[in-house]
């Protein structure tokens, strides 16, 4: 955890909600209710992903994949009880050992939303060059503002200031994705080509993320891709109905709720809880079972 004042003050709020009981009352509705818990990661440590792991284990959950969701959502299995399903955004290099590696060690499925271009290519995510833009001076403009204009005007901002920043890889490479899919507790979805807010885009753009995501990951991987997860969770009806056309089964938003039995069955707005890299164990506690986004000076931001 890194020790800076939200921190701090996170983790002795997340700690005195777990010392008053308000965990395991929680769990308590999760196990006897149709309730599953549905939670996301981006770029995690490896302690922090095995600690959360370890803790659901510990409290009896049964993990499960996205495929499990879908044959519930059809109907083909039933609801399961105290369930949590795994999976993660962008794909980072360091997935491939802190999220994979521990995967595989502990036999957990675990969904990867992978974005192609800076897999392919090697460049940046572009929040990043924004935020070393930011700090060498070379723009005032925020990863939050960029999120709010169009996507032609963000790329048209983005190609100003590129080529001026060197940054290392951060995504993972193609052969080390092929390598990832090989096993059995993998699955691979899309994840958008670019990561735009798909809701910036007009109609072509939108179309281009969706569709081309797919079917290079398809064509790389030598199987279907079903699973997508929208970036910084923003989609619109326009973005639904694409999903459909183009052969996706399930998609995932960001909006911090449970997949339950009123919702598991509308597949392409599904639920996710977001879990943070740099804080405290017991503030993920909070934010697994889903009592974090209940505390009112914590609601959900995207």
């Amino acid at each position: 955890m890194k020790f800076n004042l939200r921190n701090i003050a996170s983790y002795v709020i997340a700690t005195i909600y777990i010392n008053l009981g308000f965990i395991k009352r929680r769990q308590n509705k999760i196990l006897n209710e149709q309730i599953i818990l549905s939670i996301y990661f981006h770029k995690p440590s490896k302690k922090m992903f095995e600690s959360c792991l370890f803790w659901l284990k510990k409290h009896g959950y049964i993990f499960i994949s996205t495929n499990d969701i879908l044959e519930i959502s059809n109907g083909q299995v039933t609801f399961p009880k105290n369930a949590v399903l795994v999976t993660i955004d962008d794909g980072w290099e360091t997935n491939k050992v802190n999220v994979v590696g521990v995967g595989n060690a502990l036999k957990i499925p675990v969904t990867l939303f992978i974005t192609t271009n800076p897999m392919e290519t090697g460049e940046p995510f572009w929040w990043s060059c924004v935020k070393e833009a930011n700090k060498i001076g070379l723009t005032s403009n925020s990863v939050a503002y960029l999120k709010t204009i169009s996507n032609s005007d963000r790329i048209q901002l983005l190609n100003a200031i590129k080529n001026k920043i060197s940054l290392k890889r951060e995504a993972m490479s193609p052969s080390e994705l092929i390598e990832i899919a090989k096993s059995k507790y993998i699955t691979i979805g899309s994840h958008t080509v670019n990561h735009p807010i798909l809701t910036m885009c007009n109609d072509e753009e939108s179309l281009f993320e969706i569709k081309e995501s797919k079917s290079k990951l398809e064509h790389l991987l030598g199987s279907n891709v079903e699973s997508f997860a929208y970036p910084n969770g923003d989609f619109s009806l326009r973005e639904v109905n694409l999903l459909k056309k183009l052969g996706y089964k399930i998609a995932f938003t960001t909006v911090p709720h449970y997949i339950s039995i009123s919702n598991i069955y509308d597949s392409y707005t599904l639920p996710r809880f977001e879990i943070l890299e740099n804080c405290s164990l017991a503030e993920n506690i909070c934010r697994m079972t889903g009592v974090w986004y209940d505390i009112k000076l914590f609601k959900h931001n995207k």
